[in-house]
Formats: structure tokens, C-alpha cells, sequence
């Protein structure tokens, strides 16, 4: 009984860790770009969904030079969702992929 109960215990430890590693690496932790812009009129953040491929492709180089993951899937740009929740800090790095001079200073 002892034994069959030890090996219980073994088998649901590899599961939950497997599970866990499972999910630490799959794609649902990160999330579709959204530009950030600051509206002077309502004092908010706002989230634009549209963007040049030339906004995109400066991102992708802002992302990179900071050392950021991020994804491209069917046309879209996702990021992870810890960047994404630190709305002003990704609307610095917004600002830095507007500024072509800022973009082509740095390159990854």
C-alpha cells in the first residue's frame, strides 16, 4: 500500500511539472501588439490596433535592441504579455519606434 502510494505521489509530481513546463513555454503567454498612444484631450492611453508595416518592422528593431521576445504570426505582431501590462513603459518604446532617427542610431 505504502509503495503504490509513493508511486502516486512520483507520478502526479512529473505531471505537475510537466504541465508547468508546458505552459511556461507556449505561445498563449504573449499577446497581439497593440500601438499605444497618449490622447492629450482625454488624458488616457489608448490602444490602436492598425499600424504601418513600417511601424511594425521599427518595432521589431525597438523589441530587439532591448531584448525582447516577441512573435510574428499571419501578419501580426505579438508581444509578451508582461510587456503589454506596463501600458506606459510600452508607450516609451511606442514613441522610440516613430522616432526613424532614434531607430536607425540603434540597430540589434
Amino acid at each position: 500500500m505504502k509503495k503504490n502510494f509513493k508511486i502516486i505521489i512520483i507520478i502526479t509530481q512529473f505531471l505537475v511539472f510537466a504541465i508547468f513546463k508546458s505552459f511556461a513555454n507556449e505561445p498563449h503567454l504573449y499577446i497581439r501588439f497593440t500601438k499605444i498612444v497618449y490622447s492629450e484631450k482625454e488624458h488616457a492611453f489608448i490602444r490602436e490596433v492598425d499600424y504601418s508595416d513600417e511601424y511594425k518592422k521599427n518595432m521589431i528593431k525597438i523589441l530587439e535592441y532591448f531584448g525582447y521576445e516577441y512573435l510574428e504570426k499571419n501578419g501580426n505582431l505579438y508581444i509578451t504579455i508582461q510587456l503589454d501590462s506596463d501600458i506606459q513603459y510600452l508607450w516609451n518604446l511606442c514613441n522610440k519606434a516613430e522616432d526613424s532617427s532614434w531607430v536607425d542610431r540603434f540597430k540589434p
